[in-house]
Formats: structure tokens, C-alpha cells, sequence
């Protein structure tokens, strides 16, 4: 029997190919025809097929399938697969009717790398196009039977309200919390079970699913809708927000919401997203999540090529939104390990997407940066960029607690990590007790986004919690009182103390800030604003003189995540926050006064006047991003910042 071998596609911009897979009993080996059919995205109606979201598998446990097509004969040739993927056709093949599918490891000739690179482009519309998708997660088990069910039994007491990340009772009542969190707790084992499936730590199946309306989820026989999936699991979600939940469950159904989830996001937080997920090929980090790109960053030209090293793809990934969008906020995803060291590493400004990541993305959406990058590349290695240094680190103590750490080693931290003045004035208002208590969780409370969400602790609540916790063995510091009796929200404020602290240390300028830090951190690193990077971020000099930096990662320093440094304090009424608008999350600002929403900043007004655009006209040539950079640009001349440049290598 011969192998089978590819035609290449004539037309591969306008070209895919389809399998039909042929009727069979399911011991019966697997017959196929593969077809190459015209399809272009935006004109694809008559072409009905399925796409299949799954996991490889090994290819050390291949096995072959019968494929047909004109080049081979009526006996068809052999095309050898994962094993995986046989046994998944097993499960999809009709007795009696054929079914046309699109699947990645057959529609796509993977020995061939420029194919690869066209096909990979294409992916998200493929996607998208599919009449149905088929999302395969394995052969049924005992435990994956019931979580499905579990799922499904949840879905039927719920609706979801995506946009407010809040649960109700499908006839417009209050969701019964106490009858599901009863479901989920008695099943909570076979969800975690059903989570720890290799599909839900696949790198390509976040593009796969972002945007399809009609789906099944398949494990062996069993079938459930993909809307009953999402729902369930945004229950399951919402359980471990309020319970105690270990740290690695509660990373599995952290896994397991941003699959689900539908808002858009900037790139960089899709990369978090996929930050340990796994994937063959070190090059598909980027290529994999081209399809998610949001609206605003559709444009990017970035190109599959699969003839470019994995740190190549990377640092153009980075030129790329520059040069497209002005924006530096991939240097968010570097990490100390990531750095180089000179000569031939990847310079400390370019991300090792291939490596797992070790901590989690600060929040920092609600960074409104309005100016855009003022950034050159030298000699493809150095990154000189406009910016300030907001301060310089005085004291910096490492957070000690391990990745799935018990309550007790987080609330030792919490303790040792406290600064010794927590009762003094703040630099930037209120106490250092008020700074701290924000600092753990990177200001990650309720109030923080429109509509408000309910999952998260009130800034209120977290200062009572805080005191509770360092006052255990003494008095309050709210009260003078001693105090024993922990707040209802308590775990949930550990839960996010352990997410945004694990890996990083608690440090203090030399100008009295607070904020988290890489674990690199030491004194005499300086935290920088960068234009054109919503986060702030760590850079240690390299010389005695400071020419130049290496990049260690993003941080949060608290009174400073607004551009203050930049464009000055925001009034007292006001507060950045993250709103959802225009199917996602995007920065506002919440005036206290009346509670009304704005996207605009106030600064505008403040320091240009009233009548600032009528002063500051927009043009029809330049976008929202261009004419808000504008008018900060404005704003600093008036406010007489000089900005300093940073040579990072």
C-alpha cells in the first residue's frame, strides 16, 4: 500500500482541503476522500463542512487511515496520523451518511512549511466559516460522563450575562447560589478531573472555539451543546471565586474560563492567556493567536513564516505592533528568565513566549495610556524608547509562599511582606495601610469595573480583611479592638493575593510607593513608565551612569498606574476603571460625584480647558489613539514634562 502523498495547492490563498469521511461501522478501519474545494472567507457560503477542535497527540503512536483522491487510485493511499485523531474519526463516523470535515493535521500539509504558513493565516476564518464545530476532548470516562452532565445540569439553572460576568435564574430571577454551589461541590472532583484533559492545555483551541456560534462538546459518545459547556463552567468559575479552592484546581478553572469567555482583548493579555498552554511548534505561540486579534489590532502585518527561528517570529511580533499601533504593551510579557545576557541571546526586550510563564498578569486594563511609543530599533538589538523613571526601589522584600500555596504560608506572607508604618500617611493619600491592602491584589476590587463585578471583593471588605489578618494576634488597626472573626469574603482576597504575588516582591521607593515587583527586583532597579506601554515597568541600569537598561517585567506601583508621572494626578472624585463597551473591556473613568462612566480623562479638561476640542480639533485622517495622543502631548508641554530615553538592550 503506498503512502499518501500531497498535491499542493494551486491557489492557496483561495484553496482549502475538505475530508469527507466515508460511512463504517466503528471497528471498521477508516476511509476517507480528501478534496480540495475553492473557499475564500468572505465568500464562503457554499461551502458546508465541520471543523474539529482536538489535540494531536503523540506522533510516536501513529496510525495510518485510508485516503482517497484522483492522484492515488481507487485503493487510496495510506496517510498516517496521532492515533488521537483515528480514534476521534471512530467516534464522529456515521454507519450510514458521510461527513465533511476541515482538520488541521489532514487539510494542511504539514511538511511543507511555506502551505503551512498560508493555511495557518487562514485558520481564524476557516474557524469561523464552519457550518459546526466539533470540539473533541478524549474517550468517555465514568468521571467525564457525570462532570458533562453536572455541566449540563447547571446550564438549565442559569443564565449568563457575559458582559456583567454575572449569573441569573432563566425566568429573570436571582440564581439560587446554595443549590449550585451544592451541584458543583458534589461534583467539583470529576470537574477537575474533565479539566485536567490535554485539550484544556492546548495552545491552538483558544482560537478555535472564540468565535463559533454553533458547537458540540464531545467526550467518547457523549455529547453536550458548547453554550451548556460555557454556562457550567462559568458556574464552576463563579463557585471558586467564593469557596476555598486549591491552587491548582484553581488554575485549572482559571484554564478553563478563558476558553470560555467571549470578551475581545489586546494581544498581550490574550498571550497571558496562553501563557502555559502547549503547543508542538515554539512559532505557533503567535501564530495560533493571530485570529484573536481585536478590532483595533486587525492590521498588524504579521505573517506566518515558518522558515524564521522562534526568537525571530517573537521580536518581530514586537516591532510589529509598534511600527502598526505605536504600542509597547508586549514588554509586559517578559520575565526575568527571558533576559539576555549580550551577544547572540534575544535581547531583554523580547519575550520568550516558549518558556511558561510564572506569574500572573497584573490588571492593569484600566492604565489609560494615551501617549503612543516614541521608540527606534538599532542593529535589530536596541530598544530606545521615550519615558520616566517614577521611582527608584529602596527596600524589596521577595514574596517566600510557593505557586499552590496553603492559606496559612499566604497569611504568614502577608504579614512579613507588611511594611512597619502601615498606620502613617501614604505619598500619594490615605494610609499605607490603604496602599498595601491594595498593592496585594493590584487594586483588583469591585468598583474597579462597569458594571461592577460581583466576584470581587469591595475596597471596603479588603481592608477589613487585611486588618483581620494582620491583627490576629494583636489589635486592629480599623478598630484598636482585638479581632478574630474573619470577613465573608476572605477567600476570595487570599485567592487573588496568591495569584498577583506568587513570584514577585513587595518593594518601596525612595519615595515612599508601594508596588509588586519581579522577584528580581533589588535596590537601584528603577520603575519606568514607557510611552506606547499601559504598565509600568522594571529596568535595572547596566552602567554606572544609567545609559543603558536591561528589562526585568511589567510592575504595579500603587497612587502611579493612572500615567500620573506623565500627565498628573487625577482629581479626587475620579478613579480609572475598566468598562465594558463594544463587545470588550475597555479604560474609562467613574466620576464619584454622580457615578457616570467616561472615556475620557478628565485631564484633558483639567489642564487644556473646557474647551479643548474645540482648541484641539480631531481630524478625519487620524484615529481615536492618534488624537488622544495629541492632546496628552499637549498636556505635557503645559505641565513642562521632559521625558528621558531608555536604552534597553
Amino acid at each position: 500500500m503506498s503512502l499518501y502523498q500531497y498535491t499542493p495547492l494551486q491557489k492557496p490563498d483561495q484553496q482549502i482541503r475538505l475530508l469527507t469521511l466515508l460511512p463504517g461501522s466503528f471497528d471498521e478501519e477508516v476511509h476517507a476522500v480528501l478534496q480540495v474545494r475553492d473557499f475564500i472567507a468572505s465568500d464562503a457560503e457554499s461551502v458546508e463542512f465541520e471543523a474539529l477542535s482536538y489535540v494531536w497527540g503523540s506522533s510516536e503512536e501513529s496510525k495510518g487511515l485510508q485516503v482517497h483522491d484522483e492522484a492515488h487510485g481507487p485503493e487510496g493511499a495510506r496517510l498516517f496520523v496521532t492515533q488521537n485523531l483515528v480514534e476521534c474519526l471512530r467516534y464522529l463516523r456515521d454507519e450510514a451518511k458521510e461527513r465533511v470535515l476541515w482538520i488541521d493535521a489532514i487539510s494542511i500539509n504539514q511538511q511543507d512549511n511555506i502551505e503551512r504558513g498560508q493555511q495557518v493565516a487562514r485558520i481564524a476564518g476557516i474557524y469561523k466559516k464552519a457550518k459546526h464545530l466539533v470540539i473533541w476532548l478524549g474517550v468517555e470516562s465514568d468521571s467525564s460522563a457525570r462532570a458533562l452532565n453536572t455541566l449540563v445540569q447547571l446550564d438549565s439553572r442559569i443564565t449568563v450575562n457575559w458582559k456583567a460576568r454575572r449569573m441569573s435564574h432563566p425566568e429573570g430571577k436571582e440564581a439560587h447560589l446554595d443549590e449550585l454551589d451544592d451541584i458543583v461541590s458534589k461534583r467539583l472532583s470529576d470537574i477537575e478531573a474533565l479539566l485536567k484533559r490535554p485539550f484544556f492545555t492546548r495552545l491552538w483551541v483558544l482560537q478555535e472555539t472564540e468565535r463559533t456560534s454553533d458547537a458540540t462538546v464531545q467526550c467518547g459518545r457523549a455529547v453536550i451543546p458548547w453554550r451548556a459547556f460555557r454556562n457550567g463552567v462559568f458556574c464552576v468559575w463563579n463557585y471558586s471565586y467564593r469557596h476555598p479552592v486549591n491552587g491548582e484546581l484553581m488554575d485549572l478553572i482559571l484554564a478553563g474560563y478563558d476558553l470560555v469567555q467571549t470578551n475581545q482583548r489586546p494581544f498581550e493579555e490574550v498571550m497571558f492567556a496562553a501563557r502555559n498552554r502547549k503547543c508542538l511548534d515554539p512559532r505557533d505561540r503567535v501564530y495560533a493567536m493571530l485570529g484573536m486579534l481585536s478590532d483595533q489590532e486587525k492590521h498588524v502585518r504579521i505573517k506566518p513564516d515558518y522558515s524564521k527561528e522562534p526568537n525571530e517570529v517573537y521580536q518581530d511580533t514586537v516591532e510589529a505592533f509598534l511600527n502598526d499601533q505605536g504600542r509597547l504593551d508586549l514588554l509586559r510579557t517578559c520575565e526575568p528568565d527571558d533576559t539576555g545576557d549580550g551577544g547572540s541571546s534575544p535581547p531583554s526586550w523580547v519575550p520568550d513566549w516558549s518558556k511558561p510563564r510564572s506569574t500572573h498578569h497584573l490588571p492593569v486594563k484600566r492604565a489609560a495610556q494615551h501617549l503612543l511609543a516614541q521608540a527606534r530599533i538599532i542593529d535589530g538589538r536596541i530598544l530606545c524608547v521615550k519615558g520616566l523613571c517614577i521611582g527608584t526601589i529602596k527596600d524589596v522584600k521577595k514574596v517566600r509562599f510557593e505557586e499552590n500555596a496553603t492559606y496559612e504560608s499566604v497569611v504568614d506572607d502577608i504579614r512579613y511582606l507588611a511594611p512597619p508604618d502601615l498606620r502613617s500617611d501614604y505619598v500619594s493619600g490615605g494610609t499605607v495601610f490603604d496602599a498595601y491592602c491594595r498593592t496585594l491584589i493590584a487594586d483588583c476590587f469591585r468598583a474597579r469595573w462597569n458594571p461592577e463585578d460581583e466576584q470581587e471583593v469591595t475596597e471596603q471588605k479588603g481592608r477589613e480583611i487585611l486588618d483581620t489578618l494582620i491583627s490576629s494576634k494583636g489589635n486592629s488597626f480599623l478598630t484598636g479592638e482585638e479581632t478574630t472573626q474573619m470577613p465573608e469574603s476572605t477567600p476570595r482576597y487570599y485567592m487573588q493575593v496568591r495569584r498577583f504575588c506568587y513570584a514577585r516582591s513587595v518593594f518601596r521607593t525612595s519615595h515612599g510607593h508601594i508596588g509588586l515587583a519581579p522577584s528580581a527586583a533589588q535596590p537601584g532597579d528603577q520603575v519606568c513608565s514607557l510611552l506606547g506601554c499601559r504598565s509600568p515597568l522594571l529596568l535595572r541600569p547596566l552602567d554606572g551612569n544609567g545609559h543603558q537598561y536591561r528589562l526585568l517585567g511589567e510592575c504595579y506601583i500603587d497612587g502611579e498606574m493612572a500615567n500620573e508621572a506623565i500627565l498628573g494626578r487625577l482629581p479626587d472624585y475620579c478613579r480609572t476603571i475598566v468598562s465594558f463597551e463594544g463587545g470588550g473591556f475597555k479604560p474609562a473613568f467613574r466620576d464619584h460625584r454622580d457615578e457616570h462612566v467616561h472615556s475620557e480623562d478628565p485631564r484633558f479638561t483639567l489642564v487644556l480647558g473646557e474647551d479643548y476640542s474645540e482648541r484641539f480639533p480631531a481630524t478625519n485622517e487620524e484615529s481615536v489613539a492618534q488624537t488622544r495622543n495629541r492632546l496628552a502631548l499637549e498636556i505635557m508641554k503645559k505641565r513642562g514634562v521632559m521625558l528621558d530615553e531608555f536604552i534597553i538592550v
